[in-house]
């Protein structure tokens, strides 16, 4: 069993456990134990795995060695399995055994330098063939994409590529494995239903309702789309405006640099239900003291409407993550679920977060899982992601400035872009000694920017 199955059993129940108490965990509003059928049957027992073969429009060049990386960790994945016999080539009798051929359609290392962090970025795209050794015939294909994004702070070294690239091949090898030999989830995973947090009360759109049917029922494509329709309009019809503070609008303020006295005194406001203008004025009033310059905020900030429509966009968010987490794709996995947070902050998310990046080794030293979160929300998106992120995220979290080219930052630029030094570059490590008997293996120089070109810092 891989590092990441592993993982996977355990995250479950911090899963299930953690985000029931936010969202519940009853009838259909739950995944429960999700089973996907393994790739081929037991009569199997002899796996070739072939060399993987090099696609035509590789924008990083691969050696040797780095293509090798590929074929030697799903090797070691399979040999996790009992009674399966692994070859590089077919042996002389074919019957019961299964050919792997393997090919690397995407790969592009892309390192962009700031004044705050040094960013890498390895996209991986597989495709795995399997065909049985006595018929011959192709019986599956596998495609599989991936974005492993990783900050170094001013303080940290920035390695050379062969650094970090084992722990990217290693996620997108798990992703092929799990999904031939699947491993069951313990517990159920409660799907959010756009609740508030505070209240209980439920406002989830309608679509966001299908959709955790659906996906309650194994039927997970079906799932994934109507979350996606509500994260292009998850409005809903107004019968009546209504105010209140909520848990969004405290991070917002906090977010302004509200004071803390001031936040600390709002809070029991919180905890009220929605209610008209009149009522909502007074009650920020007798908080407050009487009229304050914060009130035209408070007002804007406590639209009920606007309120629920970001509990859906988090819900809907979150629910994908989960989604993408149970196919081990866990660079979507957290996209999602760091979008659900910049939509209705709660400290689930990020804790849930957090975990997972943990796991892959993507939290910066010496961060929280709020600061990190909060700084790779300002990153491009994982090129597996079919959606940007949204006008709040970008308000909350503006996009990092890159330096490219040595070239002043563009206008509009975040303040205090183009100050505080020269921007952070890789350094070149000396390579480890060969292993007796092998062959040395290295990467090629790792480019600048100046010698690789401008490289892009959208998502796709």
């Amino acid at each position: 069993m891989s590092l990441f199955s592993v993982f996977r059993l355990a995250a479950a129940a911090f899963f299930a456990g953690g985000l029931a108490l936010l969202h519940g965990c009853a009838g259909l509003n739950a995944i429960s134990d999700p089973e996907r059928p393994g790739m081929f049957g037991e009569e199997v027992d002899s796996i070739v795995v072939q060399p993987f073969e090099l696609g035509q429009d590789l924008k990083t060049p691969l050696n040797d060695a780095q293509r090798k990386l590929f074929r030697e960790l799903l090797v070691e994945q399979i040999e996790t399995q009992p009674d399966l016999r692994i070859f590089e080539q077919a042996p002389t009798e074919l019957p019961n055994t299964l050919i792997m051929e393997g090919r690397l359609t995407e790969f592009e290392v892309e390192e962009l330098p700031s004044r705050e962090f040094f960013y890498r970025a390895i996209h991986i795209g597989l495709e795995l063939a399997l065909r049985s050794g006595d018929q011959g015939d192709v019986f599956r294909r596998m495609k599989r994409r991936l974005s492993y994004q990783k900050i170094y702070l001013p303080e940290v070294t920035v390695p050379v590529v062969e650094f970090d690239l084992r722990d990217a091949v290693t996620e997108i090898i798990t992703q092929l494995t799990d999904s031939m030999f699947p491993v069951g989830i313990e517990g159920d995973i409660p799907l959010a239903n756009g609740s508030d947090p505070v209240t209980g009360t439920a406002f989830g759109h309608p679509l966001l309702l299908r959709g955790n049917n659906m996906a309650a029922d194994g039927r997970y494509s079906k799932a994934r789309k109507l979350w996606r329709l509500v994260l292009f309009d998850p409005s809903q019809p107004v019968e009546e405006e209504l105010f209140r503070i909520s848990p969004r609008s405290l991070f917002l303020l906090k977010a302004d640099d509200v004071s803390a006295a001031m936040l600390k005194r709002l809070e029991p406001v919180a905890t009220d239900e929605p209610m008209d203008l009149v009522d909502f004025r007074g009650a920020v009033r007798e908080v407050v003291g009487g009229f304050n310059r914060l009130e035209p905020k408070l007002l804007k900030l406590g639209n009920h409407h606007k309120d629920t429509l970001h509990l859906n966009l988090a819900a809907a968010h979150r629910n994908l993550a989960v989604l993408y987490w149970i196919e081990s794709r866990l660079d979507l996995a957290v996209y999602h679920l760091a979008r659900a947070y910049a939509n209705y902050p709660q400290s689930g998310y990020v804790s849930k977060w957090a975990k997972i990046q943990e796991e892959r080794n993507l939290i910066p030293e010496g961060l929280d899982g709020e600061e990190a979160i909060a700084l790779y929300m300002r990153l491009p998106s994982p090129r597996g992601a079919r959606l940007e992120p949204g006008v709040v995220e970008n308000t909350l979290f503006p996009p990092v400035v890159f330096e490219t080219r040595g070239e002043a930052p563009p206008a509009g630029a975040p303040s205090g872009a183009s100050g505080g030094g020269a921007p952070l570059r890789p350094v070149e490590l000396p390579p480890p000694p060969p292993e007796v008997g092998a062959q040395p293996s290295g990467l090629p120089p790792v480019q600048s920017p100046e010698q690789a070109g401008t490289p892009s810092t959208s998502g796709g």
